[in-house]
């Protein structure tokens, strides 16, 4: 272990010999730290801050890291913003802060099979409101079908990542002025880090499926405030919260996901339809107070 709590490259081979096996072959991911800006369903552009993979431009939510049960886990931060920056999975790992054009490397087993937020932990709840946030999901090692080793079987799975943002701590951190993080008032509600209608291009938002398939939906929660996800035409099963099985398999259509939680469910489509998948709290259905502007997806299914 380092000083701050990681695993090294060094620590992560001699786990290695311990256990009798050879050098372990991580899982690498790179993200890069950047600022740049989003475009809101009505047409405004802000300030924004988030991460980006090697090849691509800044994105909210971040990359999705895809890793099965039991791996090495190994993240590349680098720094390419002008403010400091870091890289957390509560529970799992946290980096110290790591400075303007500085990196820092967050290696670990992959936990159980599950969906986790990961987050930018440096400056308090800012860096993670303007945007650092992404999902981390675990698999897995040998059943892709089962969101856990032995749990039921799903045909499909979908990842929609909840989460919103206050426009005047966007507006200040881009101008350079000091942001009163003692008061957050989301004006703006992302589902995959886009409002209703934009947001229906991600194939993870407008599901379409056939009747007598069962899906999986990872719900992560990457805000500030909670959500409340409800589905219209088809009841849910919970299997998992924060990547731990729950073998009740509640059936729901609506449920809470707080802040930094993660919520897996199966859905069985039974019937033919169009019906919306969105957040039961009014306010989140909205794009700076236009319905329905907000958390809003749809199940098409024939």
């Amino acid at each position: 272990m380092t000083a701050s709590g990681l695993l090294t490259i060094a620590s992560l081979q001699g786990e290695a010999a311990r256990r009798g096996g050879g050098g372990p072959v991580p899982r690498p991911f790179s993200l890069r730290a950047r600022e740049g800006t989003i475009r809101t369903v009505d047409g405004r552009t802000l300030y924004a801050q988030g991460f980006a993979d090697d090849a691509g431009s800044m994105r909210i939510p971040g990359p999705v890291l895809w890793a099965r049960e039991g791996e090495w886990v190994v993240i590349t931060l680098h720094n390419e913003a002008p403010q400091e920056h870091g890289i957390a999975i509560d529970g799992v790992v946290a980096t110290s802060p790591v400075p303007p054009g500085g990196e820092a490397v967050a290696a670990f087993l992959a936990p159980r099979a599950g969906t986790y937020v990961y987050h930018d932990p440096a400056r308090g709840p800012l860096n993670r409101a303007l945007g650092m946030y992404g999902a981390l999901v675990v698999m897995p090692a040998m059943e892709p079908d089962r969101p856990w080793a032995g749990g039921p079987t799903f045909d499909r799975q979908y990842l929609q990542v909840v989460s919103e943002l206050d426009e005047r701590w966007n507006i200040a951190a881009g101008s350079g002025t000091s942001v009163d993080t003692g008061s957050y008032r989301p004006n703006y509600f992302f589902l995959n880090g886009r409002g209703f209608p934009d947001c229906q291009v991600d194939p993870d938002v407008h599901i379409q499926g056939n009747v007598g398939e069962t899906i999986l939906i990872r719900w992560a929660n990457a805000g500030l405030v909670p959500h409340s996800m409800h589905t219209h035409g088809y009841h849910f099963r919970i299997v998992q919260r924060d990547g731990r099985p729950d073998v009740r398999f509640l059936e729901k259509d609506n449920v809470p996901v707080y802040p930094g939680r993660t919520m897996d469910v199966l859905v069985t489509f039974d019937q033919p339809g169009s019906y919306p998948i969105h957040d039961h709290i009014l306010m989140a259905n909205t794009g700076n107070g236009v319905y329905p502007n907000g958390i809003m997806g749809m199940f098409e299914v024939v």
